[in-house]
Formats: C-alpha cells, structure tokens, sequence
C-alpha cells in the first residue's frame, strides 16, 4: 500500500525482481493520492493474483492493482517484455483506475491470462476498469510497439468484461490492445463486453493513427457496448470481430459495436476505418431511444475484410437503427462498404426511428461495384420507420446493387415521408449492370407518401436491371 509518496518501484524490467503478489485480504498493489499528488511509481514484471508459475489462481480479495484518488504519471507494464506484469486471478478488477487518476500509462500487461498468454486466469470483474472522474489515462499506446495490452478470459459472469470506462471518465485512449483474444490471436473471451463505456464521455477506442488498432473480437458480449449517457466517443482504426489481420471472423457474441441512449459518437472515418465484421450480431447497432440520436458511422468495412474484397458476414443486419433518430450512416467522401451480411446491409426500423440519413455508401458489392458481396436479403430496409433520407443529391448517394432480395425496401405504415433519391440501384457508375434479387425500389404493406426521386436532376436515382 503506497500512499503520498513518489517513485516507488515494485518489481523492475530486469526480469530478475520478480514479485509474486497473490493471496492477500485486499488489494493486491494499492496507490494511493491522498493529500498530494502521487507520481513516478512503476509496477513492472509481477505476479499479481497468480501462483510462482504464473498460472495457477491465487487470488488477492480485491483488485489486481488499484490507483486511487490524486496519482498522475505513473505506470503499470512496459513495452520492455520483462517488465509485462501478470494481473488475474483476483476477486475484483485486474486494474481499477478509481477517482481522479490523471495520465497513467498501462502498457503491455496480461490481465485475465497466465503467463503463456494462452491460458485463462480471470478476474471476477473487469479486467480494466477506469471509474469516477478520471481523465487522460492510455491503455496502450499508438505510439510504442509492445505497449498493447492483453485482457481476456475476465469476468465471473456477463456483467463483467475486458474494460469497463465509467461515471465521469473522459479522454483515456485504448490504443494496440487484444481484448477476447489470445497471445496467438485465437479467442479467448471475456464473459461480457470487449468494452463497455456508461455515462463517460470524450473517450477513445483507437485513435487517427492505424498503429492504434485494438483486435476485440471472441468476447461473449459485444465487441463495444456504448451504454447510457456514452457520449462524443469515437471508434476508430480497430478490428471488430475478426483476427489479427481481418481476414477471417472471430465472432463477437453480440453486436460489434452497440450504441444505447449515447448521442454524438464516431464510429469510423475514411481515414480510420474500422472492420466491424463476423460477429454474431449486427455489425453496429444504434438502439432503443430518442437518447440515441447524432451518432455517426463512416469509412468502415462492415461485413467485410479490410479491403472491402471478401465476405466475413454479421450474422444479422450490417448496420441498424432501431427507434433512434438523426444518425448517419455514410458521409461525404467516407461512406461505408455495407456487404457480406446474412440479413439486411442497414435495418431501419420503428416510428423513432425518424429523420435518419444514410448516404455515399455501397451497399452489396465490393467498394469498387466489380464484384458482388450480396447481403443476404434487402440493401436497405425501413420497417415502419418515417421521415428517413436514403441517398443524397451529386455524387453522394448510395450505390445499392448485388443484393438478394430488393435494393431499397420500404414496408409497414408508418414507413411514410421518406425520401430515396440520388442512388445508383442495380447499376454501378459506369453503367454496367449489378442487379439486386428482385426489385429495385418497393414500397409495400402500407408504406405510403414516399419519395421516390424528385425533379431535381442531382436528385434523381438510376434504378435499372
């Protein structure tokens, strides 16, 4: 227990000072801020909860580590191998980051997993969990090789998982992590959410640097669940259901990306795309609230590989709106390749689901419109949804080919007022022919006041084959 002092070390990146920390009553490392600032401290190269063979569960009654209150600066981990601590086994978090800690560094950790990397060792609650009004933390670090974190196997039940951003946390980047996979990139799932992020705002899941890519793919939750009041969050740069190369799926339980009554995130940008593919969900979901409105989803590959080439399939819809208005889904200059899905490209869906804009996507083939990657049923659907904007005028409208069953799908009433326009259907730029299954644009089972069009030449649709 270290409390208002500096420059503590426990244990070293020699190799040599190895601590085995395990079986205690409470905590197993606890630093504390009490009446200054504590800072400087290291944590390197221990067993933390763990037996002398780095495997075997020898659990202290709380956390793994604990920072709690004033500590700013100080590090648990390295990106030097022998300094990696070993943090599982225990009855609480591996790591908690606990009211006010202040640009703490965890790097190149195992939490949840015995010394091999292979073995699970969970801890009972969050392998990571950052909590209160704590700002500017890094879990990894976009910058260094070796400083990504390994949090898997965490969790007694599913209301645990690998990291957990509560109550306040602001700016704490995750930045190189595996998080439901092993040291050989194969699952190894935290019983709950990759991540899970409540009431914190301003928070990133990778950053603008392709270095940052987190893998949270195998976990028995969703990949990022983005829960209440999780706003101005932004998810980029990561790989989401899918191995370390984004070549094949490694399914997420739920959704890959899951937001709930949270305004205003990112998910993705030309730039920073993410793959949100192979999960057994949706790729991303936007659900359940009037709360959940502002969101926005661009550049990414969902239900694909990296290249947009090659099919890795959601097993449900690609993206959906579920009674949650004013998202995008595109944008100009970073739409999304929507393709590969079992169900629908984007569900839209319920009377709250209103106001909605889904543009400069492809929807169905490759980002190219050469092949075809068909969602297994419609491009876009709207069960009962009003006032939603498919397309956009100029070159920014969606390309809808390849698909099973229609390109656009317009049913239930309720599905009034929406507007399609300014989309290649059936047909790519150049005017070859890329049909969908069956029709181009229906409108159906009381889906009335639709406009399909307009006399606008910038708006028109080009639905053909």
């Amino acid at each position: 227990f270290v409390r208002d002092s500096m420059g503590i070390w426990v244990g070293d990146n020699s190799g040599q000072a190895l601590n085995m920390i395990s079986g205690n009553v409470d905590d197993g490392v606890e630093i504390q801020g009490s009446n200054v600032a504590v800072s400087g401290c290291f944590i390197l190269g221990n067993y933390i909860g763990v037996g002398s063979n780095g495997l075997s569960r020898i659990p202290n009654g709380d956390d793994g580590v604990l920072l709690f209150s004033n500590c700013v600066q100080n590090a648990i981990g390295s990106t030097n191998v022998n300094g990696r601590n070993v943090i599982s086994g225990n009855l609480g978090c591996g790591v908690k980051l606990e009211q006010g800690p202040a640009g703490n560094w965890l790097y190149g950790n195992y939490i949840g997993v015995g010394r091999d990397g292979l073995t699970a060792v969970a801890n009972a609650e969050f392998g990571v969990l950052v909590v209160g009004h704590t700002i500017g933390n890094l879990i990894g670090d976009a910058t260094f090789p070796g400083s990504g974190n390994l949090i898997s196997g965490n969790g007694a039940s599913a209301a645990w998982g690998g990291v957990g951003l509560y109550d306040g946390v602001t700016d704490t980047t995750l930045s190189r992590n595996a998080i439901g996979l092993d040291a050989n990139g194969m699952a190894l799932p935290n019983q709950g959410d990759g991540i899970r992020i409540v009431n914190a705002n301003s928070n990133y899941v990778g950053n603008s640097v392709s270095a940052s890519c987190n893998f949270i793919s195998g976990n028995n939750g969703d990949g990022i669940q983005l829960g209440t009041n999780a706003n101005h969050n932004k998810v980029l740069n990561n790989y989401i259901g899918v191995d370390t190369n984004a070549a094949r799926a490694i399914p997420n339980a739920g959704e890959g990306v899951f937001i709930f009554r949270s305004t205003d995130n990112i998910i993705g940008t030309n730039g920073a795309r993410n793959v949100l593919s192979g999960n057994q969900g949706s790729g991303v979901k936007i659900s359940d609230s009037l709360q959940s409105h502002g969101n926005l989803v661009s550049g990414n590959r969902i239900g694909t590989d990296l290249s947009g080439t090659t099919r890795i399939g959601n097993s449900d819809n690609g993206v959906l709106i579920y009674e949650s208005p004013s998202n995008s889904i595109g944008g100009a200059f970073e739409g999304n390749t929507i393709s590969g899905n079992d169900k629908n490209g984007i569900q839209i869906d319920g009377l709250g689901a209103e106001g909605n804009r889904i543009f400069n996507n492809v929807i169905g083939t490759d980002p190219f419109v050469t092949t075809v990657i068909s969602n297994g049923w419609d491009g876009i659907a709207v069960y009962g949804a009003p006032g939603n904007v498919i397309g956009d005028a100029g070159i920014f409208g969606n390309t809808i080919c390849g698909n099973g069953e229609y390109g656009v799908f317009l049913t239930q009433v309720g599905a009034s007022g929406n507007c399609v326009w300014g989309n290649r259907i059936g047909v790519n730029s150049s005017g070859a022919a890329v049909p969908n299954g069956r029709s181009g644009v229906v409108c159906h089972n009381g889906a009335n006041n639709n406009l399909i069009g307009s006399t606008n030449l910038s708006q028109r649709n080009i639905i053909a084959y």
